[in-house]
Formats: C-alpha cells, sequence, structure tokens
C-alpha cells in the first residue's frame, strides 16, 4: 500500500529520535529523544504535504436563493470551484508526551475560482469569480496507540477549523446583482470551507494513516513516552 505523503510525515517525527535516546534512563527504548533540528525539519515537510492535501479538497457546487427589493427572489449558482494557492504561514508540530502529535496552523489564506450563474424567470446570466479566504486556523490532535493484536492504531481526537473572512470579485454580465447579497455567498462557501478541512483530515487518517501504521510494528516502541531536545 502506498502511503500519502503525509502518513510518512507521523513515521518521520517518531522516527527521527531513534539514535538519540534520553540520557539517565533505565529503559532508553521507552524514552525517545526528538531534537529541536529534527522537529523543525519534521515541520517544514509536514507544512508542505498538508498544503498539498487541503488543495486536493473538492469544493461542491453552492446554491441558493436571494430576495432582492425591487427585483424579487433570483436563484444562484457557483460551480466549477477550483481551489488555485493555499498559503500556508504559520504553523506549529508538536509531540503529545504518551499520546501522539498535534498540529496547529494559524492565519493562513487560500484562493478559489470558478464559475456563477444567476436565474431569473426565463433570464439567465452567468460570468467567473475568483475569492480569497483569510484567516484561516486549523488544529488537529492525532493519538497514537495500539490495538488488542498489538498493532499501531492512529486516532483523531480533536479536529477544529475557523476562517475569518471571504472576499469575492464577481466579474461577467451584470454581475452587479450578485454583489447585493455577496456576505450571503461569502458565508455559505465559509461554512462548506469549514466542514471540509476537517473532513478531509479525518476521511485522510481513516483510509491512509491507519493502514500505513499497522505495517509498522516497530514503531510500538516508541509510543510510551517522547521528550523534545
Amino acid at each position: 500500500m502506498k502511503a500519502r505523503p503525509y502518513c510518512v510525515v507521523v513515521v518521520l517525527l517518531l522516527l527521527t529520535g531513534l539514535s538519540e535516546f534520553g540520557e539517565g534512563t533505565s529503559n532508553p527504548g521507552l524514552t525517545t529523544r526528538i531534537t529541536k533540528k529534527s522537529l523543525k525539519y519534521a515541520i517544514q515537510y509536514a507544512v508542505t504535504t498538508l498544503k498539498k492535501e487541503l488543495s486536493t479538497i473538492r469544493l461542491p457546487d453552492i446554491s441558493g436563493s436571494s430576495e432582492i427589493s425591487w427585483v424579487g427572489w433570483v436563484s444562484y449558482d457557483f460551480y466549477s470551484l477550483k481551489i488555485y494557492h493555499f498559503n500556508l504561514q504559520n504553523w506549529d508540530l508538536s509531540l503529545l508526551p504518551e499520546l501522539g502529535i498535534r498540529v496547529s496552523l494559524s492565519s493562513n489564506y487560500m484562493s478559489i475560482g470558478g464559475n456563477w450563474k444567476v436565474n431569473k424567470a426565463f433570464i439567465t446570466l452567468q460570468g467567473t469569480f475568483d475569492m480569497k479566504v483569510y484567516g484561516i486556523s486549523i488544529s488537529v490532535s492525532l493519538n497514537l496507540g495500539k490495538d488488542q493484536s498489538g498493532h499501531p492504531t492512529s486516532l483523531v481526537t480533536q479536529c477544529s477549523n475557523s476562517i475569518g473572512h471571504v472576499s469575492i470579485d464577481i466579474s461577467g454580465s451584470l454581475s452587479w446583482i450578485l454583489n447585493l447579497f455577496h456576505e450571503i455567498i461569502e458565508n455559505n462557501i465559509k461554512m462548506v470551507l469549514e466542514q471540509k478541512i476537517c473532513e478531509m483530515v479525518r476521511k485522510s487518517t481513516t483510509s491512509y494513516l491507519e493502514p500505513y501504521l499497522r505495517t509498522l510494528p516497530e514503531l510500538l516502541a516508541l509510543r510510551s513516552q517522547y521528550q523534545l531536545g
């Protein structure tokens, strides 16, 4: 089974200290010392691979309707949404003693593009849009353990994310109509993104990380305690 890139990050974090056991311990095999230099490298690698994972999120089409005072009810569709850029600059990755890993990312942003369409009776307007999503923060805690047969397990015990605000630039014929209720559209997209981010994290952990860890029984000896050098 081929592991997803971010699966390797977990293994990297656990193995970077194999040759640097804690000093003065009666059983050095139970205490792995992860140096700050190794952890820094692992963080950089983790952010790069996480960025690739998040950029593959498939955004669903967004449909709805809104009432404009002098026009009446109009229906709108945002479709063919695609993430063009996902910027991850502010991050922190740490080991949770006797538990696993925590990754936190804050104040990041992404850009999205796609098409829009508005219908009013027999009239259809359409065009394209560009969107900026600011203030993206993600926090994930991943516990590592073992099952009754002794195989490694992984579990996302906590995942939360938030988005500061969304800014949308709409172009096309009579795009000003959409600008009249852009806040509704922006809030809908914000809600979808907040749901999708943690959904992707949990799904990838179950589908890729868990099976991959089961092929690495030697990691069990490293779970008892972690120390940061």
